[in-house]
């Protein structure tokens, strides 16, 4: 009797591990089985991600403070000491200022001729010549001091500057409504501003307050001569050139050669010449633009 209980528990107790590891298995297919259906990984879970390092915050810089800006007296009113000799309440509209030199005279009596080409031309001969253009002849202009003939004892008289650039200047109303007035002008922005020499061209003394200078009852061409310097001496004749006069001479050479290109030196006949004659007068050097209203030179003629 006590056997068979040895045995039987000896069997139960060996099915209970029997069971107990049956069990076991299954639980571990069971747990394999679900770890397929549940979405979760075969192996080792990935590593978590990795952050950057935080970004460091700093304080925004205090706003810098300035002291208020310090006033100042507005500068005065600049006075062009030319215009207001010459053209007191004349605007630049009236009369511009780049009409005084070679390159803004021509590019403004060109823009008035317009285009070119064809019967259009422009003529330098003196017979001939289109009104304006004078100066690419010659920049050079001449005023005559003479007496009446009878004797170098008479009152003297002036012309008005001859030829160049100053007959050009007065006789182009398009451009110079203010015909003397605006070379004299002119021929001051020269000297004041532009610090050119102008010699014994002077037109201001030609006209100007100093009655040695007028022509007129007591001024006589010997008078004028020595007061001027023109003479040393009482002379029947004299020539006094403008500081630039060979150069000027020089520069009509310039002009034209540019004339040339269609075999007539004396007119402008297309674009062509009038580009190239603008190119010469654009780079010019200043003084030979800018102190061309002194160009004027002074003959005495006294019989």
């Amino acid at each position: 009797m006590e056997v068979r209980f040895s045995y039987t528990v000896f069997a139960l107790a060996a099915a209970g591990g029997a069971h107990a590891d049956g069990v076991s298995k299954m639980k571990a297919s069971k747990s394999g089985s679900e770890a397929q259906t549940d979405g979760s990984w075969w192996g080792p879970a990935p590593a978590p991600a990795t952050w950057g390092p935080a970004p460091t915050w700093a304080a925004p810089a205090p706003a810098t403070w300035a002291a208020p800006a310090t006033w100042a007296a507005p500068a005065p009113a600049v006075v062009h000491g030319c215009r207001e000799a010459y053209l007191p309440g004349v605007s630049s509209l009236t009369f511009d200022d780049d009409v005084c030199t070679i390159s803004g005279y021509l590019e403004k009596a060109f823009a008035e001729e317009g285009p070119l080409g064809g019967a259009t031309t422009v003529d330098t001969l003196v017979a001939t010549q289109t009104a304006g253009f004078g100066l690419l002849r010659n920049p050079n202009s001449m005023v005559v001091v003479a007496d009446d003939g009878a004797s170098a004892a008479t009152d003297a008289t002036t012309t008005d500057a001859q030829g160049g650039y100053a007959a050009d200047l007065v006789g182009n109303t398009k451009i110079n409504p203010l015909g003397q007035t605006g070379l004299k002008y002119c021929h001051c922005l020269a000297v004041v501003k532009h610090g050119c020499d102008p010699g014994d061209s002077a037109y201001g003394g030609i006209e100007g307050s100093n009655a040695s200078f007028l022509p007129g009852a007591g001024t006589t061409i010997v008078a004028y001569g020595l007061a001027t310097g023109l003479l040393a001496v009482a002379s029947a004749s004299n020539l006094n050139p403008s500081p630039l006069t060979t150069e000027y001479n020089a520069l009509s050479v310039q002009f034209a050669q540019a004339m040339n290109r269609s075999g007539l030196s004396t007119e402008v006949d297309n674009e062509d010449e009038k580009a190239t004659i603008m190119a010469i007068a654009k780079n010019l050097i200043p003084k030979i633009d800018k102190c061309v209203a002194t160009a004027i030179s002074i003959q005495t003629i006294a019989t």
